[in-house]
């Protein structure tokens, strides 16, 4: 009506009296024209005020309070104030008999219409958001929520302390019936020797059923690995008696058939059957050889050594040797070196 009729007096005045009612720090006003000229109100400016369209509203918080603009026909607008007072006034609730607190806010930007007291660090405050429906405008409603009273701190301390004297137990049980039983497995086991039998007595004791078994079993492994073992060095030993046996047996049999071989040759008539006699025997003193020096090495077990058989052999060829050849000389060159029997068989 002022931008149609700005010499519309009684239109002011009845705005003026709205805005004007409650008191001296009541809400202002002011109404221009597109050129700036004044139409109703106070005269005041809002820092950063840009020209409005027709119905466009803007709101800001400024100065602890709020501002209202809304643009007009023509670069036309209207522009109110609300200080916090007013606005806290305006929205406090009715009959609302509790503490409480107001805060405005847009975006980032806040005032604080009514504080909230007893901001403590054991206070608490629950509080609850509106949104305005006006430029992004809200307002924020806080009350004293329940206080943080000494038996909830007590309570809230104990449920502490249980929980941690909870896993506190709960460690030494495991410790004690699980943890401590395995390694003194573990170090029986990393220092056991073939023969020897894991003791689970003198792994202390083992609370846990499955633990006792699993140290059971490792005994039972120990015994029969030891059973094993006894069993292998009764058959070696009987193995080396009947080895020597043998050996004893095969000289013996080698001893009579060179004597057989002596007796019939001392009773030989012709050269050619006391040559033939000789050979054989060459034979059989070289199978002697080879099988004095084959069983030392089954003895010994560090290899047959060739310089001193082939020596041998060499020399019994030169002691039985015939008249014929009573100048034959033999020459060896060979490398003090020792061998496996199949090598020197071969």
């Amino acid at each position: 009506a002022l931008e149609a009729n700005p010499q519309d007096t009684p239109a002011c005045t009845r705005l003026m009296g709205t805005f004007g009612s409650e008191g001296p720090e009541s809400a202002r006003f002011t109404i221009t024209d597109g050129a700036g000229k004044l139409l109703c109100g106070q005269r005041f400016t809002i820092a950063g005020a840009a020209v409005l369209d027709f119905g466009q509203l803007r709101a800001k918080l400024i100065d602890n309070g709020l501002s209202i603009r809304i643009g007009g026909h023509g670069g036309a607008s209207a522009t109110a104030f609300y200080p916090a007072t007013v606005i806290n006034t305006i929205a406090r609730p009715n009959g609302f008999v509790p503490e409480y607190g107001l805060e405005l806010t847009k975006g980032d930007d806040r005032i604080a219409l009514r504080r909230l007291a007893g901001a403590g660090p054991l206070d608490r405050r629950d509080s609850v958001t509106s949104e305005l429906d006006l430029d992004g405008l809200g307002l924020i409603m806080s009350i004293p929520g329940p206080p943080i009273t000494s038996p909830l701190i007590i309570t809230t301390v104990l449920l502490i302390l249980m929980w941690v004297t909870a896993a506190a137990i709960s460690w030494f049980v495991v410790d004690i019936l699980l943890i401590r039983p395995l390694r003194r497995l573990r170090r029986a086991v990393g220092a056991y020797q073939p023969g020897e039998v894991l003791e689970i007595e003198q792994m202390g004791a083992m609370p846990a059923h499955e633990i006792r078994e699993l140290g059971e079993t490792f005994r039972d492994i120990s015994e029969t690995v030891r059973d094993h073992e006894s069993n292998l060095a009764e058959g070696l030993v009987r193995q080396t008696k009947l080895t020597r046996e043998v050996h004893h047996r095969v000289k013996n049999n080698l001893q009579v058939i060179a004597s057989l071989i002596n007796f019939h040759a001392r009773g030989a008539k012709s050269a050619e059957a006391s040559e033939a006699y000789a050979s054989i025997q060459r034979r059989v003193d070289a199978l002697a050889v080879v099988h004095r020096n084959h069983y030392a090495e089954l003895e010994e077990n560090r290899g047959l050594e060739l310089r001193s058989v082939i020596g041998e052999l060499a020399a019994n060829i030169r002691a039985t040797a015939p008249d014929s050849a009573s100048g034959l000389g033999i020459t060896l060159e060979i490398e003090p070196l020792l061998v496996n029997q199949d090598v020197a068989i071969a």
